[in-house]
């Protein structure tokens, strides 16, 4: 699964947040120093030994740069058979 943290006008920090629909943290990834542009993040809960079932999930991005903190928030949708 991917989260598009679409275009970043400065390098900056970002923590992917995600929660279950019941405000449950659970996981996070932290990216250091990621460039000005466009940034794309995945998301593989099987990685981390995280069995998960279809749902939908949400993610907070928190982006730090010299301009301060700024969030981003959405869905992540997991349909697989």
């Amino acid at each position: 699964m991917y989260v598009d943290n679409r275009y970043l006008m400065a390098a900056a920090n970002i923590e992917l947040t995600i929660f279950d629909m019941n405000g449950k943290k659970i996981s996070v990834i932290k990216q250091d120093n990621s460039p000005a542009g466009e940034n794309l993040l995945r998301w593989n809960p099987e990685i981390l030994n995280i069995r998960l079932s279809n749902a939908i999930f949400l993610y907070r991005a928190a982006l730090s740069g010299n301009s301060g903190i700024n969030y981003l928030s959405g869905t992540i949708i997991k349909n697989e058979k």
